[in-house]
């Protein structure tokens, strides 16, 4: 198989997945092949071929990689959070574009989902496993910290009126009353109100991008040090995804295929 899944039932609150990605071939790129349209368009009526939406992806990283590399990194380490969601049944209340620039990939959350009701907020960080002192102990502590400062409205633009945008287009068609709840959040971003994580499903994910030989992960020892990490932080549940992903170009000779 060309990724292994190691998912984690710390309490009833907290969950960690663990998933190492040395290849995209057989199962997973069936999956891959699968979801790519929905996550990228919803259930629009575009309906994009599968080669129409690969072409639109490669165009718009080509881009992105020429103003700001890391962009491109971010956005390939973002999709695959998308993809392992979708496939445990998280509803994607987002599209993986930027709605007010349809050629970026940067919006407010990384993701919001909904699943038994409930919404899910994802924020995603990734780095070079060259990078100095890098784990994804201390990526999940990026990612939380960027949702503190969202819901602590310590950023310029309001992520929730992005939210909103996304989930009220006819191609996401999310539930009333999740809408509802965004609206509330939202003016009360405009009103300098922040939201208490205490009261949020998050889901703070890391990705990391092996730069020499493949090594697989130490499952337990990072397992051990993300719990640590996790009881430290403010949810009403969290689930915690983790990448070790083979290099960038593996996603990019995908969507020349």
């Amino acid at each position: 198989m060309s990724w292994k899944i190691k998912e984690e039932k710390v309490n009833d609150y907290v969950n960690i997945s663990l998933i190492d990605i040395d290849k995209i071939d057989g199962e997973l790129k069936c999956i891959i092949d699968n979801l790519v349209v929905k996550i990228c368009e919803g259930d629009s009526l575009m309906n994009s071929s599968l080669e129409e939406i690969k072409r639109f992806l490669l165009g718009t990283l080509n881009k992105t990689s020429k103003k700001d590399s890391n962009i491109t990194m971010g956005a390939i380490a973002e999709f695959f959070i998308h993809v392992y969601l979708n496939i445990k049944g998280y509803r994607q209340e987002c599209f993986f574009i930027n709605l007010e620039e349809p050629n970026s990939i940067k919006k407010g959350f990384d993701g919001f989902y909904s699943l038994m009701e409930k919404e899910w907020i994802m924020e995603s960080k990734s780095g070079y496993s060259s990078t100095a002192r890098i784990s994804h102990k201390s990526k999940v502590k990026e990612a939380y910290s960027d949702l503190q400062d969202k819901f602590s409205v310590n950023v310029k633009n309001d992520p929730w009126k992005n939210a909103f945008m996304h989930s009220s287009n006819v191609a996401i068609s999310t539930n009333l009353s999740i809408q509802q709840r965004i609206i509330k959040y939202s003016k009360d971003f405009q009103n300098n109100i922040g939201q208490d994580l205490k009261l949020f499903n998050i889901i703070p994910c890391s990705t990391i991008f092996v730069v020499d030989e493949w090594e697989d992960i130490e499952v337990e020892k990072i397992l051990i040090n993300l719990t640590e990490s996790i009881m430290k932080f403010n949810y009403r549940e969290i689930l915690v995804v983790c990448i070790t992903q083979k290099s960038l170009t593996q996603f990019i000779d995908y969507l020349k295929e």
